[in-house]
């Protein structure tokens, strides 16, 4: 069974681009374009991996972080925060968060620190 991957961006293309990159890593993808799009995802999707940007709309990814660890079945997931400011990393300091990945992405790095989440 491919593992599940969550992608929670505002933009468009770049969850495309992800997405297919990862589709074709062979996990299996869903994306959402807020942190309440993606609390509402995670109860069917059952991911094993979120991915999340920090700054979007309706809900940043840092209260959907937190808004996640409130939740039972959130507090187990994996979760990789995705970012084009670096210094933002400091709100999350001390959080159960997996890794960072700052923006522009190196999808070859990229790829292989998911999977090293995946495998942890």
């Amino acid at each position: 069974m491919a593992k599940r991957i969550l992608v929670v961006d505002d933009e468009p293309d770049f969850l495309e681009i992800l997405s297919v990159r990862l589709r074709a890593g062979g996990y299996e993808v869903e994306v959402a374009h807020n942190g309440e799009e993606a609390l509402k995802k995670i109860q069917q999707f059952k991911p094993d991996l979120i991915l999340s940007d920090v700054i979007m709309p309706k809900m940043d990814g840092v209260d959907f972080f937190h808004a996640l660890r409130q939740d039972l079945q959130g507090r187990r997931i994996p979760v990789m925060i995705m970012t084009i400011k670096a210094q933002l990393e400091k709100a999350f300091r001390g959080l159960d968060v997996y890794d960072f990945i700052v923006k522009p992405i190196n999808m070859d790095d990229f790829l292989s620190r998911v999977q090293a989440c995946l495998n942890v």
